[in-house]
């Protein structure tokens, strides 16, 4: 038996490093785990869990709200600059741009804040999940 066939016979079995071998040189049988040649077969990790549920794909129209929304808060963010720049005379040295940038910073914020109070946001949502993985290979 060759060194590929012997791969496959691992790939089959449970336990491969208690599997019993021999070859010319060795005075009995020896667990495959004792080989040094067969350790590349039998350290190799298991392969990975398949998944009952396909991969979600993102969509055109989620990437196109995504984008709207982008537009709708840099306009928003335009609209409150020039606002603030009437409200505040002192800030008319400040550019627009350094303006909106603030004002973009503010909106998210608050949407961020709405969205929290609403309970839409859970910011400990990734953890849940590594705790659940966790408890799936358990």
């Amino acid at each position: 038996m060759d060194l590929k066939e012997l791969q496959v016979v691992f790939s089959r079995i449970s336990d491969p490093r208690n599997l019993l071998v021999w070859k010319v040189g060795f005075k009995g049988w020896e667990p495959a785990g004792n080989v040094p040649e067969l350790a590349q077969f039998i350290d190799k990790p298991p392969p990975l869990p398949q998944t009952s549920q396909p991969r979600k794909k993102s969509s055109l129209w989620k990437a196109a709200l995504y984008g709207a929304i982008i537009i709708v808060l840099a306009i928003l963010a335009g609209l409150v600059a020039g606002i603030i720049k009437e409200l505040f005379p002192a800030l008319h040295d400040v550019s627009t741009l350094q303006l909106i940038i603030l004002s973009a910073f503010v909106v998210g914020i608050i949407i961020l804040l709405f969205q929290r109070a609403r309970g839409t946001l859970h910011d400990d949502h990734w953890a849940k999940d590594q705790f659940k993985n966790k408890e799936d290979k358990s």
